[in-house]
This record gives structure tokens, C-alpha cells and sequence, in this order.
């Protein structure tokens, strides 16, 4: 894709540094019902630390992302090496 959009375009600008918009400082998102009891939601955070040491842990990661994916949709994802 030549449109520079996106994470390559990013890259391509010279950003080394995730802009204030990717951040997300609340993981942790409470949603009250109707009964006034208090749910607590947790986006899923995939750890790419070690993803290319073996391949156990390979599979781990490749496990986390489908189940991820299966119940939650999207997913956030640390040490990924993408500044």
C-alpha cells in the first residue's frame, strides 16, 4: 500500500515516538448495569516479549491472539518493537 497510511506511514515520517492518541491509560472500563452493580471489563493484553525464543511460546501468543479475537474482537499488544 503506497498511501502511507497507517503504521508504515508513520514509520516512513520519521515518528519514533507513539502519539498521544494510540495511548490508552484506563484498561480497566466499568460499565454500570441496571442493577447498579458494577462490571468490570479488561481489554486482553498480548505480550509479544520472547515471541521469536521458541516455539512454545510462539504457539502461547498465537493462542492468546485467536481467543482474543474469538471473544473480544480486538486485543491490545505490549513489546511489539514498533516504536
Amino acid at each position: 500500500d503506497d498511501s502511507k497510511v497507517g503504521v508504515k506511514g508513520l514509520l516512513d515520517a520519521g515518528i519514533t515516538k507513539l502519539l498521544r492518541i494510540f495511548l490508552n491509560n484506563q484498561p480497566v472500563i466499568e460499565k454500570k448495569s441496571d442493577s447498579d452493580a458494577v462490571t468490570k471489563l479488561s481489554i486482553p493484553v498480548i505480550d509479544f516479549e520472547g515471541l521469536g525464543k521458541s516455539a512454545a511460546q510462539r504457539n502461547d501468543i498465537v493462542r492468546e491472539i485467536k481467543d482474543a479475537s474469538e471473544n473480544w474482537g480486538f486485543f491490545q499488544i505490549i513489546h511489539h518493537e514498533i516504536p
